[in-house]
């Protein structure tokens, strides 16, 4: 299981079958991630969009992280809401107070 805290630099990675091991994806981040959740590609990545519409791939075969692009947003507060996989190919990230999602391919 994968934990992306929202004002975090860390992402947190537990195995429940050997519960006394918790331990950190890749490298600590020099700003806090900003994220709200996760979900699974069907590369088999992890992606998470933040608040600034960025967004964070979690490579868990190689235990890293990268986050992409640029920040799209900066106004005050969340920018952008929580992802979902769609039956279309990609993932969208639908922001805060439009109705428009952005497909991230």
């Amino acid at each position: 299981m994968y934990g992306i805290p929202d004002r975090s630099k860390r992402i947190v990675k537990f195995d429940p079958t050997n519960p006394d091991i918790t331990s950190f994806v890749g490298e600590k981040a020099t700003e806090w991630f900003g994220c709200n959740n996760g979900v699974l590609g069907g590369d088999g990545y992890i992606y998470a969009e933040n608040r600034f519409g960025q967004v964070l791939k979690v490579d868990a075969m190689s235990n890293n992280h990268t986050l992409i692009g640029d920040y799209i947003y900066s106004g005050p507060g969340e920018g952008w809401g929580r992802p979902t996989i769609s039956v279309f190919i990609g993932h969208h990230c639908m922001p805060v107070a439009l109705s428009n999602s952005t497909q991230i391919h």
